[in-house]
């Protein structure tokens, strides 16, 4: 951060620079055409005028252009590839379309409404083709052949840009979603990311290690994986060492979903208005609704009709029927999942009791209400 700063302000002062000789030589000029009434020192006095003005004026101007670029550089950084060519490509298609439009002005004869005219029909082509080759990015790449070099658009449904931070890396299963194809669009590593990455790899400890080098091994994997374009967000944020609050913030900046397994990183991004994609709740949600041999705790709420049965109700209203839970009326059990019914009034889960616990991560935790 300290380094960006140092180089935006030499580029002012080099700006500021740049103004000054040219308002010196406006002074001079202009000092000059007054000489024959005021001498040489109207000629100095219109010098030192005219730097005076231009160190002013240079160093506002060039404060404004300096921040204007880094505003530019952030919003192109948000861009893939794709995206600024298509962009790039739309323009040019308008500015042409603009001319074509505009000939017909230069049969007035009116230079200044011929120039005012297709100034304004060539700035409104040229904005409006650059928004439909942003909009038709994805079409207009594969009639050119190049959607497979460049991927997926960043925007629109389901393309959102995500960010993916150390655990999951780490945990490898977003390579496997990756695979499969319901993951694709732009990945997003931040430098900060690879930094602790590489910092794990080459620890002394042997599971911090081999950890590090699964994460690397498996951004490796993804950079090849067709349908995903993967990018290294050169940016830190050297106020804070972090990694999960620059995280937060990058996503934040950048509109970007967030690939965590961190069940406490995922609670506070959802807090802060970040969208988070967790393999471990995807893999949740797809987990077989129920298998025999499975554990299940479950409140068991009341007896059963038959003797020695308890019943118990899951979080999504699963009638579980426990047997040997006669007796555990109002304690929390773990079960044996021996049969599941599946009817048109829905599913009903037959268990054996195993012995009374508390919920354990094991075990599908029943609904206590």
């Amino acid at each position: 951060m300290k380094e960006l700063r140092q180089r935006s302000l030499i580029f002012v002062e080099l700006l500021r620079l740049v103004v000054v000789g040219v308002s010196a030589i406006v002074g001079y000029q202009l000092g000059d055409a007054q000489v024959g009434n005021h001498g040489p020192s109207g000629v100095l006095l219109g010098v030192l005028l005219g730097s005076a003005t231009g160190y002013v004026l240079g160093g506002v101007f060039g404060r404004s252009t300096a921040s204007a670029i880094a505003s530019l550089e952030h919003q192109v950084s948000r861009l893939g590839g794709g995206d600024i060519l298509a962009g790039v490509l739309g323009t040019i298609f308008g500015v042409i379309l603009a001319f074509v439009v505009s000939w017909p002005l230069l049969l007035i004869g009116l230079p200044m409404l011929t120039w005012a005219g297709g100034l304004v029909i060539v700035l409104v082509l040229g904005y409006l083709g650059y928004r439909i080759g942003r909009i038709k990015r994805d079409d207009l790449l594969a009639v050119l052949g190049m959607q497979s070099r460049l991927g997926p658009g960043h925007g629109g449904p389901g393309r959102v840009a995500k960010l993916l931070d150390t655990s999951a890396l780490i945990d490898g299963r977003v390579l496997t979603i990756a695979r499969t194809g319901f993951l694709e669009g732009r990945l997003v590593v931040p430098s900060f990311v690879l930094a602790e990455l590489q910092g794990l790899a080459d620890a002394g400890d042997p599971n911090r290690r081999a950890r590090g080098r699964r994460g690397l091994d498996v951004l490796r994997d993804l950079s090849h994986q067709p349908g995903l374009v993967l990018d290294i967000a050169e940016r830190d944020y050297a106020e804070t060492t972090d990694v999960d609050a620059k995280l937060l913030r990058l996503a934040r900046e950048d509109d970007l979903s967030l690939i965590s397994t961190d069940h406490n990183l995922a609670r506070v991004a959802e807090l802060s208005g970040v969208l988070v994609l967790n393999p471990n709740v995807l893999a949740d949600a797809v987990r077989p609704p129920m298998v025999p041999g499975e554990l299940v705790a479950v409140l068991v709420q009341k007896p059963g009709r038959e003797a020695e049965q308890g019943v118990g109700y899951l979080d999504d209203g699963t009638m579980v029927v426990v047997e040997g839970a006669r007796g555990q009326v109002g304690r929390q059990v773990r079960a044996a999942v021996t049969s599941v019914l599946q009817n048109a009034q829905g599913r009903m889960v037959f268990a054996k009791l195993a012995d009374p616990v508390h919920t354990e991560p094991g075990a599908r935790a029943g609904n206590p209400a």
